[in-house]
């Protein structure tokens, strides 16, 4: 799961604490490489979601198609009691106590797994959550495992049926499920083609998709004084 790299030297290590020690305003941005090794695939690594080919699906598309939208919610409902058991890992622990002890002015990460709030720290968001669930046309939002309750009391014997699959791709009941970056897990389309309903706004009947709306939004309200960040664009 881990992309394969050369052990760090003595003195690179050496370099970065020395870095560390004199940064008095220090600023982390993270990506999908830390939360590797705690199961989460990235995309971009030698044998990331891209190495097969795999892409994810786009904003559009998803507001665009109503199968579009079944396909991305069957896989991600499926995927997400794996992708919510994953555990903080050395990185996150690591971030968590440099930036208790003040030695991380302010901290933002691309990834959506929440991995640095379970580790302890408040990262802002850049590509938003899949934690939370909003109405694309009213805003209205909730948790995620409210979402999750209502996928299952739409669909109780699709429910039944997936929840049954072992999520362990060695395993013959996988069905050749593979964990994907954003939680989902790629699933054959019998488990989604037909009978699979999908929630809609409780306030509006409008599109419910993962929030992380945070597009063409300016930051300064988000960002430390003195500090400048250019506006972030999904």
């Amino acid at each position: 799961m881990v992309p394969d790299s050369d052990p760090p030297r003595v003195e690179d290590i050496d370099r970065l604490y020395q870095f560390f020690d004199r940064s008095s305003k220090l600023v982390v941005l993270t990506g999908a490489g830390i939360s590797t090794e705690s199961g989460i695939p990235d995309y971009r690594s030698p044998n990331g979601a891209y190495s097969t080919g795999f892409r994810p699906i786009t904003h559009q598309e998803f507001l665009r198609s109503n199968r579009a939208r079944r396909r991305y919610w069957a896989r991600s409902y499926a995927g997400w009691r794996r992708f919510t058991a994953a555990q903080p890992g050395p990185g996150h622990i690591a971030l968590a106590s440099l930036e208790k002890a003040g030695c991380i002015h302010f901290m933002m990460t691309q990834n959506v797994d929440r991995l640095h709030h379970r580790a302890g720290s408040n990262p802002l968001e850049l590509h938003g959550t899949v934690y939370v669930v909003a109405c694309t046309d009213c805003g209205f939002s909730l948790p995620r495992n409210s979402f999750q309750d209502q996928v299952k009391a739409l669909n109780p014997k699709w429910a039944e049926a997936i929840e049954s699959l072992d999520y362990d791709s060695r395993s013959d009941k996988s069905f050749g499920m593979k964990q994907r970056p954003d939680g989902d897990i790629e699933i054959d389309e019998k488990f989604w083609e037909e009978e699979f309903h999908i929630p809609i706004c409780q306030r509006c009947n409008g599109i419910l998709k993962p929030d992380d709306k945070l597009r063409d939004v300016v930051l300064m309200q988000y960002i430390p004084d003195g500090m400048f960040l250019p506006k972030v664009s999904s």
